[in-house]
């Protein structure tokens, strides 16, 4: 993480002074994370400059615009990824003036209490199967809170959206929108959440639609603790493998990007001496 932003500071910041400048290296501890500050006396970045650089959204938004000037943006997604942040601010800051130089700060959470790696968002139409999921997940599963819940389809789907959870855990029958049709219509807009069905019988109807959704586990009621940790361990699995894919596909369009420019030197060269008499 630390060697493209050391990268970044020379290439952009130091090389193209005509001065001596300096980089510095520091790395301090909080309560709640390691920080690793990088800083230059170099050319500096205005604010409009420092926006782009944040403005982060998927790894399939990365270009070869995000990464010829700057570079910073495989940085910031490797960090958000890993540690499953909600904003860029959680993992990384910059500050920087023009002609002054740039202080990269990179945040790393501490694996303590406060470390949330999951986050679950319950719907149920019962109190006390929320209150029984939340205690069961809080208190017998490491990093994972329960980010929030609803009583309704309707709710589900307003909350989800805004507090975009990665586990699902939803109740079949619900007044209003029901379970399936509300986890139909989040999974046309949040194909990377994992869906887990609650319900008090099992139906094969229902189970067959689940399916065709793509859930990927039911809970019974009554909610048995060591299945609710069962099928939460198998989704964390399955996000974390999904996690690392998505690292993959942002390292290996950075190593592409990077050696396009020479790639197409040589084909140019290539299509040159074919040409030659």
């Amino acid at each position: 993480m630390i060697q493209p932003v050391v990268e970044n500071a020379f290439i952009h910041g130091i090389e193209g002074l005509e001065r001596p400048g300096k980089i510095m290296i520091s790395v301090r501890k909080t309560d709640n994370y390691v920080a690793v500050e990088v800083s230059d006396d170099g050319l500096g970045m205005d604010e409009t400059t420092i926006h782009s650089i944040l403005a982060v959204e998927t790894p399939d938004n990365i270009t070869d615009a995000h990464l010829s000037g700057i570079g910073m943006h495989n940085v910031i997604h490797r960090l958000m990824l890993f540690y499953n942040a909600d904003k860029v601010s959680d993992v990384i800051e910059i500050f920087s003036r023009k002609g002054e130089g740039t202080q990269v700060i990179l945040k790393m959470p501490l694996a303590g209490e406060g470390l949330v790696v999951l986050k679950v968002f319950v719907a149920d139409d019962e109190q006390i199967v929320i209150d029984s999921l939340r205690f069961i997940v809080e208190k017998y599963i490491q990093h994972v809170s329960v980010a929030g819940w609803a009583k309704s389809g309707r709710e589900a789907i307003e909350k989800v959206e805004e507090l975009k959870p990665d586990v699902v855990l939803m109740d079949i029958r619900m007044p209003g929108i029901d379970g399936l049709e509300a986890i139909r219509q989040l999974k046309k807009r949040h194909t990377d959440m994992v869906f887990v069905i609650i319900t008090a019988y099992e139906n094969f109807n229902y189970a067959r639609e689940a399916v065709n959704l793509g859930v990927m586990e039911y809970l019974l009621k009554p909610i048995n603790k060591d299945r609710v940790i069962e099928v939460i361990k198998k989704a964390e699995a399955i996000l974390a493998q999904n996690r690392q894919a998505m690292l993959n596909e942002v390292e290996l369009k950075e190593k592409l990007l990077k050696i396009m420019p020479h790639i197409e030197t040589e084909f140019i060269y290539t299509l040159f001496l074919i040409a030659l008499p």
